[in-house]
């Protein structure tokens, strides 16, 4: 059993410390003798270097660099002042959402700094996320002039939409976009003689959209619709 023990207690000792990443956006706060500032931190980390901005309220982002070896952390960047360029060094550690150190205030000598890593509101939605509008849609458009449900086939490509567009009126092509979860897409259509372009503003995800549908002098309207399961039905 002691032998076990101490087995054990020396892998313990061999387990590497976990790898800390502080790529993200960082609340700082840095304290001087002098004055408390605080400060937005953007990082990126590529290997052990981090490159980024840091942005005072009111001011522009300044460039940032350095590297991240496992916790430690060491940060430069140049701001401008009344009597010229100071440089300044962010030293620390990062502890999973939190990071402190020290940091040189050229001439001001040193200060300490803490940082916490900004987080989204819990109830935020993943905005703009990649979706694939690629398939069948059964859409619901109302408008002034009542309910209609058209059907549109679309082939997405990168961020271009193409397909075919069915309605009780008749069929035509679509020509559209699509920019994360964000799309738009026309249609002309003929009817007695008339040619009238309807066009198509929404958002969606894999299997629903929403949005407005405006038809120039004919007004506009909101749509729904479903993406249709045809997998061997």
């Amino acid at each position: 059993m002691k032998r076990l023990a101490l087995m054990v207690g020396a892998l313990a000792l061999a387990t590497p410390v976990l790898a800390q990443d502080a790529s993200g956006t960082w609340d700082v706060t840095v304290t001087s003798s002098t004055s408390q500032n605080q400060a937005v931190l953007v990082l990126k980390k590529d290997g052990e270097n981090l490159s980024g901005t840091i942005r005072r309220p009111q001011g522009e982002p300044v460039p940032v660099s350095g590297t991240q070896k496992a916790a430690d952390i060491v940060l430069a960047f140049t701001i401008s002042t009344q009597n010229g360029p100071m440089a300044l060094t962010m030293r620390g550690r990062q502890d999973g959402e939190a990071m402190k150190g020290t940091i040189d205030i050229g001439k001001e000598g040193q200060g300490d700094w803490s940082a916490a890593r900004t987080k989204a509101p819990a109830n935020a939605p993943a905005a703009n996320a990649a979706v694939d509008l690629t398939g069948t849609w059964a859409l619901q458009v109302v408008t002034d002039a009542g309910t209609r449900t058209p059907t549109v086939v679309i082939k997405q490509d990168g961020e271009k939409l193409s397909g075919q567009y069915k309605s009780q009126i008749g069929e035509s092509p679509i020509a559209g976009k699509i920019k994360g979860n964000e799309f738009n897409f026309q249609v002309t259509l003929s009817f007695g003689g008339n040619s009238f372009t309807i066009v198509y503003t929404g958002t969606a995800d894999q299997s629903e959209m929403k949005g407005r549908v405006d038809v120039g002098d004919l007004g506009s309207g909101t749509f729904t619709g479903k993406k249709q399961d045809t997998g061997g039905r």
